[in-house]
């Protein structure tokens, strides 16, 4: 283990996290579990009841008990440097009486943890990658444990984030290269001056009044990457893991209105992602990856005809079409810490939808219905469809 590496795990030992956190508001990262399996569709899913799911760099373990009750019967490993951590997340799975679960201490970047007979269908990395010196190592070893439809996720900070722009003033005012908070009266003034200065949009008010082992490993750490998602994206192809897109893409789509959907219909899943992270300068972004190409549609295609969507469970049974075609049936779905996602579909499109098995085209499925149709909204609404992973 290297300087880097060591430093880091002794802050992590003294504080681990997210105890670390204090009276700070933990951030919770969206999962929306129908987006992450339409990331390996048609070939399968990566988030089910009896999925192995391996959470990396689980800290104490908050992650992990969230998903061993989301998944109560789904074989879970969570696996930190911090033996302190790891310590407490078993003390705290053995007082839940959790069955499903076990921990280890490792280092993500050592190849002796990766065993060539476990594989994980689903592998959580969040807010870990950014402080790994060696992030290609880490990939390939995340890489190296994943099933064949398995899906990675991993959420990282970008060179927007509050904490590096943070670092880099917070230097310059004090004229050192040294970025490690002091905690003294004065620093903690020439810290409520930056954030001040920074505005009220970046989210991170009163930081100045935090506990200072959570900005020691938040905000002043030792090392931490800052890259941008490309650069992700390109370390992750050199593994040979494939970027399947991020949630940033149907975020965007949601504030978009039907009448400039046919302008992005060149756009797939992944490449509609792309385009969206480099027009936005957001402080970090939630990524997608898996080791198959992922099914690219392309609605201005002669193609899109044939076809073969499948409707993702999510929606639930959708009423026949025992109306007029025309009558307006909108369809709005709400996920916590995301805006709503909304289809302003008509009866007639519902019942397309409703027809999506996956076995049929495109355009059998309408010539089934029987009703002459303009297929304009139909596109439209299958595209967002699409985009937020509502169908495959």
């Amino acid at each position: 283990m290297n300087k880097n590496s060591e430093e880091m795990k002794a802050l992590y030992e003294k504080s681990p996290y997210p105890q670390v956190l204090n009276a700070i508001q933990m951030q919770t990262v969206p999962m929306l579990i129908h987006w992450i399996n339409a990331a390996v569709a048609p070939n399968g899913i990566a988030l089910h009841p009896q999925a192995t799911i391996l959470s990396a760099g689980c800290g104490s373990g908050d992650e992990v008990f969230l998903l061993a009750k989301q998944f109560p019967e789904a074989r879970i490993t969570g696996l930190d440097f911090s033996a302190t951590a790891i310590r407490i997340a078993r003390e705290k799975a053995v007082a839940l009486q959790l069955k499903n679960v076990v921990f280890e201490t490792v280092d993500l970047t050592d190849d002796a943890w990766v065993s060539k007979d476990q594989r994980f269908d689903f592998i959580a990395c969040h807010g870990v990658a950014d402080f790994v010196d060696a992030p290609q190592k880490l990939l390939s070893n995340l890489s190296n444990c994943l099933s064949e439809n398995g899906v990675l996720c991993i959420t990282v900070n970008s060179p927007h984030h509050p904490a590096a722009r943070i670092q880099a003033a917070y230097a310059q005012l004090w004229g050192r290269s040294n970025t490690a908070f002091e905690d003294s009266e004065s620093h903690r003034k020439g810290l409520e001056m930056i954030t001040q200065l920074m505005g009220q949009t970046v989210g991170i008010e009163g930081i100045e009044k935090a506990p200072k082992a959570y900005l020691d490993v938040d905000i002043f750490p030792p090392f931490a990457q800052h890259l941008a998602a490309t650069t992700w994206i390109e370390y992750a192809r050199q593994v040979k893991l494939n970027f399947a897109g991020t949630l940033d893409g149907p975020v965007a789509l949601s504030q978009l209105e039907d009448k400039v959907m046919n302008l992005l219909y060149h756009f797939d899943r992944p490449s509609f992602s792309k385009w969206v992270l480099a027009l936005q300068n957001k402080p970090g972004t939630q990524l997608l990856f898996c080791k198959h190409t992922p099914a690219k549609i392309c609605f201005n295609s002669s193609q899109i005809s044939d076809w073969m969507p499948k409707l993702q469970p999510i929606l639930g049974q959708l009423p026949l079409m025992n109306c007029d075609p025309l009558e307006p049936r909108p369809v709005r779905l709400r996920f916590a810490g995301m805006p709503d996602l909304v289809l302003n579909t008509r009866a007639y499109d519902l019942e397309v939808l409703r027809r999506c098995d996956g076995q049929n085209m495109l355009k059998d499925i309408i010539k089934s219905i029987g009703v002459e149709q303009s297929q304009t909204n139909l596109w439209t609404q299958l595209f967002r469809a699409y985009q937020y992973g509502l169908i495959s």
